[in-house]
């Protein structure tokens, strides 16, 4: 037979974050692809309305528009009240993305935004009680449905409530295809926690320096590593707006031939007077460059775009020149 969906459903109480979904044997692929008469729903069991920080987002994912300008929008509902997303509920709302104007509604309410994040990539973020029906109740699952003759990439779903006061890293990395070429992690700010005084920066180590020096990514990092003669790559990061929030970015540039499929961690850092706070989510963001230029290799199609230089290098770091 065949397997028509796969449901996650959370304990109450509990919350999980979802990636790297594979559903072809022997190799990986990633992301979600929705085509046409297919769906996905997470069949996520989200937290009531209000467990949540109002001014906090519920829902995080990134899209990724396969089939060409002809695809304007995109919707998915927020489903409450079945146990099977499947077989009917009892209320639900369309969710419409539109790709052309980058704005998130439900009916005429704005809920979210749309931020691009490269290589085709755009991270739709929503707080699902600006959707009128959830107020006070609960999403049982999500469901994204392709529209005949598109296709489209889904990603890195979260469906944690944001703090609000604390930066936190990005998913995953990306390759840095300005001179001088590597590997770049990014963390995210929150307006309501950035400090003007602060001074901003990132480090990077092999993540295998983790374990192998026992560091403790929950305590004073820079103070471990610098002690234990850990060598470490240390920046200082430019600050940029991102509406009302704020991001970082920091890159390990000119990798080594031996090193493009070693895995490097990035941990921003915001220092006051000698104090040192650590990002959030900092293991969300263990890559290494091989694994990077694969997926965008593979599953970008701004690739063919990329002048030979650029190309030469992504497949270099893909082994596969």
């Amino acid at each position: 037979g065949t397997v028509d969906s796969i449901v996650f459903t959370a304990i109450a109480g509990n919350r999980l974050s979802l990636n790297n979904f594979d559903t072809h044997a022997a190799r990986f692929f990633n992301p979600v692809e929705i085509t046409t008469g297919t769906a996905f729903s997470s069949g996520w069991k989200l937290e009531s309305v209000g467990n949540w920080n109002a001014s906090g987002y519920a829902l995080s994912f990134d899209y990724k528009n396969i089939t060409g300008d002809s695809f304007k929008q995109f919707v998915f509902q927020l489903r409450e009240g079945a146990s099977d997303p499947w077989t009917g509920t009892s209320r639900s709302n369309q969710i419409t993305v539109s790709m052309e104007n980058r704005t998130v509604t439900c009916g005429e309410n704005v809920v979210g935004k749309v931020t691009e994040i490269g290589d085709g990539w755009y991270n739709v973020k929503m707080n699902y009680a600006d959707a009128p029906f959830v107020a006070g109740g609960t999403v049982d699952s999500i469901v994204f449905t392709a529209i005949a003759g598109n296709r489209l990439s889904l990603n890195n779903f979260d469906t944690k409530s944001k703090d609000k006061d604390r930066m936190t890293m990005t998913t995953g990395a990306s390759v840095r295809l300005d001179e001088p070429y590597g590997i770049r992690f990014r963390a995210e700010i929150p307006g309501a926690c950035y400090d003007v005084d602060a001074n901003y920066g990132m480090i990077i180590i092999p993540y295998v320096y983790v374990e192998r020096y026992s560091i403790d990514l929950e305590g004073d990092i820079l103070a471990q590593i610098e002690g234990m003669g850990v060598n470490h790559i240390l920046l200082q990061c430019e600050v940029n707006e991102d509406g009302d929030d704020y991001y970082i970015q920091g890159s390990l540039t000119n990798i080594k031939e031996d090193n493009l499929d070693k895995e490097f961690i990035g941990i921003a850092y915001s220092e006051k007077a000698g104090v040192y706070t650590y990002a959030a989510g900092l293991t969300n963001c263990v890559r290494s460059i091989k694994e990077v230029a694969e997926k965008l290799i593979d599953y970008s199609s701004e690739y063919a775009g990329y002048s030979a230089e650029k190309q030469a290098f992504l497949l270099r770091c893909a082994g596969r020149d």
